[in-house]
This record gives C-alpha cells, structure tokens and sequence, in this order.
C-alpha cells in the first residue's frame, strides 16, 4: 500500500516560483485537531477564486460576521492542524483558530491566533518589564522590542507626554497611538503593548497582544459592533466612539438569537 505523503507548499495552486531552487516546507493539515462539530454549522464552502481558497463550517461564519475580507482579507491556506494542536486556517491579516474548550462559555470559540506575541517571542524571549535596571540587555532583540523599566528615560518622557506605561509587559503606549487607545477602550481591544513604536512599510506600527471582547456582532465594515462589555456598568451612557456596549447577559442573548445579516439602525 502507498504510503501518503505531506502535501508540500508547491502544492498550492498560486505557489509562484521564479525558477530559482526553492525549499519548501512539509504542510500538516489536520492531524490529531478536534474539529469543530456540524451542528449549526454551514453545511457548504465557498470557493475564493483570488486566492485560490475554500472557506467553510466555523471560519466562514466567524469570518462573515466580522467583517469579511475588510477584517481579515481572504484565506490563504486550508484548514490545518497548527503546531498548537488547534483547527486552524491562515488568511491574510490574521490566523483563525477554533477553541475547543470555549464552546459552552461565554467566550467566543473562534479567535485570532496570537501570532504577535509569538512571532516576537522568536525575537524576544522571556516579554515582560525587566525588575530592575534600564533594559534588559544583549541578544538580538531589536530595540523596540526590549522591555523598558519603570524608570527608563523613555518611559518617563511617554508619560510626561500623556503615554501610558504597560508594567505586565514593559512597553508603553504613546503618540498618536494613545489618543486611541484611550478613548477606544484599547485595552480591552488590543491588550498590553508588546512593542514599542517600530516602522513597517514606511508607517509606523506597534504591536499588541489582543484583547477578549464577548459576543461581538459587527454592525458596519468599520469594526463597530455590539458587543458585551464587563469592564463597566455605565449602560446608557457613552463609553465608546463608535461601538454599543451591551450588558454581557444582554449581548449573549443577542448573539444567539439574531441572525446574521439582521439590519441594525442606528438613531
């Protein structure tokens, strides 16, 4: 009996390939992943002709509801078991994964995978604020990435400027980045920092962890949403720029309830 091999990167029909010897890598796809269960799932995928890619079960409606391609673009792989042991699928801005042990949560048991703590802890292991003394030094940690004591320079003259110093991580949010951090409940949102201000393409950029906001339902390609909120009880009141904060109760009957392509009016 032939022995099945892993299917490689060249496999992939928008592969690309100069004519240059290439090494590729060996795919896993579903291994020992739990799937996510058929109930209440899309019975269908669609076809991405763009990309090249099938979308189904649990990403397709997460991905739906959140704003398709203008949250996290188009999906550029196929369903795989990731090294994490989760059910995963890659798509442009983003890595879906399914959770297993959030299904009867509150939680959402679709998230993105924190691919940005993990890609810098490649770059800087062992994140977090240094104990004592200015940085923590040597490696080859770029700069940014180095947590930055309480007492640091620059983490006195960011808070002098109306930043925020971030002690779990040891970065600090400042600039035009704080003004929306703080009046987007960027906290919640986007988590600690896990950067400091870098630039990438010419723009600067800086890197978060992520936050956890339950039962989201985008309302517009905007990323607003209704969404529970239990961070404060000020109901009635606005708390947001743009986003309805719902009692987590109320969002949780929400989201079970109203399905997806519901019309919201906004007066």
């Amino acid at each position: 009996m032939p022995i099945a091999q892993p299917a490689l990167a060249q496999d992939d029909p928008l592969a690309l390939a100069d004519g240059d010897e290439i090494e590729y890598a060996a795919i896993s796809f579903l291994g020992n992943a739990e799937l996510p269960p058929a109930i209440g799932q899309p019975d269908f995928a669609v076809s991405i002709e763009e990309t090249g890619h099938s979308l189904g079960d649990v990403f397709l409606d997460y991905w739906r509801a959140t704003g398709e391609d203008a949250m996290f673009g188009l999906p550029i792989s196929e369903p795989f078991a990731a090294p994490d042991g989760y059910y995963s699928q890659v798509f442009e801005r983003g890595v879906l994964q399914y959770l297993p042990s959030m299904v009867w949560t509150v939680e959402p048991f679709v998230r993105p995978m924190p691919v940005g703590r993990l890609l810098i802890g490649e770059q800087s292991p062992g994140i977090g604020a240094h104990p004592g003394g200015k940085r923590l030094g040597g490696g080859n940690r770029a700069p940014q990435l180095r947590p930055l004591a309480p007492d640091d320079p620059c983490v006195q003259a960011a808070v002098a400027a109306g930043g925020l110093y971030d002690e779990a991580t040891g970065h600090t949010v400042s600039g035009a980045f704080v003004a929306w951090y703080v009046a987007h409940e960027g906290d919640y949102y986007l988590g600690s920092p896990l950067s400091e201000v870098v630039v990438e393409d010419g723009m600067p950029a800086q890197r978060f962890e992520g936050g956890d906001v339950p039962y989201v339902m985008y309302v517009n390609l905007d990323a607003e949403a209704l969404h529970g909120a239990y961070w404060h009880e000020n109901f009635g009141q606005r708390m947001s720029h743009g986003c309805i904060n719902l009692p987590v109760p109320v969002a949780e009957f929400l989201y079970g309830w109203v399905p997806l392509g519901t019309p919201v009016t906004v007066y």
